[in-house]
């Protein structure tokens, strides 16, 4: 999961759009700041397939997984973890006209 530096509140951290049939990230926003973790970082390092590179085969393959189900309008449960200072977080998706919303949570 994002994570860096400053403690960040409860809510909604960034939200991201990916493409379902070319897995990439379309756009993405930052909805809280978090340490590093800033629009420019972002569009540098998670645009296209550049997010892939951040994540383990494993959570990249689970991921798709959630994408292409919801773009075919099923549902994909939501993603649990910990953010990098310890907080619970999660990931869920819904649909976005021809993307998927990927909303980074932190509880």
């Amino acid at each position: 999961m994002v994570g860096g530096g400053a403690r960040p509140k409860p809510g909604t951290v960034l939200r991201a759009y990916a493409d379902p049939v070319t897995n990439g990230v379309e756009r993405v926003y930052v909805d809280q700041p978090m340490g590093h973790v800033t629009q420019a970082f972002l569009d540098e390092h998670f645009l296209g397939l550049k997010w892939t590179e951040h994540y383990s085969d494993e959570y990249v393959d689970t991921m798709i997984q959630a994408i292409r189900t919801v773009a075919r309008g099923g549902v994909a449960p939501k993603m649990w973890g910990l953010s990098s200072d310890g907080s619970p977080a999660s990931m869920s998706y819904s649909p976005a006209g021809a993307l998927v919303e990927i909303r980074y949570d932190i509880h």
